[in-house]
């Protein structure tokens, strides 16, 4: 037993007397061997005794489990009690702070969305005058024109906006998603695992179909198993 953990009704001495004979079963177990019939049955009624030192365990530590779980249970709904506003109030001004966020993002994006027309019109007036200066023949020109509509329609206007900084507070994008559509959600994208292998449902075809069943990527391994009741 941990010198750092007390458990009430298990003496350090009542612990050595069943760890010493839990390692007499132990040494037992190692020393038995199955070679017919009759030391098959002299193994299972000693796995009856094994089975029965377990639930004299088990029954010994679950009174003790229950009331260290209430216990628990009960500090957790006090400390809850008390987090109950001081979370509210933390929701209250993050979504407040959030909102600010979000109201200078959606001005960024207004003021690159009319500079981005103002463009689209700069280029449409300088494809009208390459036009008509390719028209009275004037090429160099009209090239210069076209020059200038190329580099009007590969300019993408970013605008900043300065944030207030704080220390010790900072803000993040993050992303949420919404299934649309379950069956044409693919098992892997760029690499990564998205589907989760359904592993129970898995073990579930292969137990009715006695282990028969041949499922692609999967190899089904069948196991004897001994219960004890």
């Amino acid at each position: 037993m941990g010198a750092d953990i007390v458990i009430k009704d298990i003496t350090e001495e009542k612990e050595q007397t069943i760890q010493g004979s839990n390692q007499l079963v132990v040494s037992k177990a190692t020393m038995i061997c199955v070679t017919d019939s009759e030391t098959y049955g002299q193994a299972a009624e000693f796995l009856k005794e094994i089975k029965a030192g377990i639930t004299t365990v088990k029954s010994t530590f679950e009174d003790m489990k229950q009331a260290a779980n209430t216990a628990h249970k009960a500090i957790c709904n006090k400390e809850n009690t008390f987090l109950k506003p001081l979370n509210e109030a933390d929701t209250i001004v993050r979504n407040k702070m959030r909102t600010y966020n979000d109201e200078i993002e959606r001005k960024r994006r207004e003021e690159e969305a009319k500079l981005r027309e103002e463009q689209r019109k700069v280029a449409e007036e300088q494809m009208k005058k390459a036009l008509e200066l390719e028209k009275d023949g004037k090429t160099e020109q009209a090239e210069e024109a076209y020059k200038t509509v190329t580099m009007l329609e590969n300019l993408n206007p970013v605008v900043q906006y300065e944030k207030p900084k704080v220390e010790g507070v900072s803000s993040q994008v993050t992303y949420e998603i919404r299934i649309t559509d379950a069956r044409a959600v693919p098992a892997y994208l760029n690499g990564v695992e998205i589907r989760e292998i359904n592993e129970s449902a898995l073990k579930s075809l292969a137990k009715a179909t006695k282990g028969e069943i041949q499922i692609p990527g999967v190899a089904i391994i069948k196991t004897n198993s001994i219960k004890v009741r």
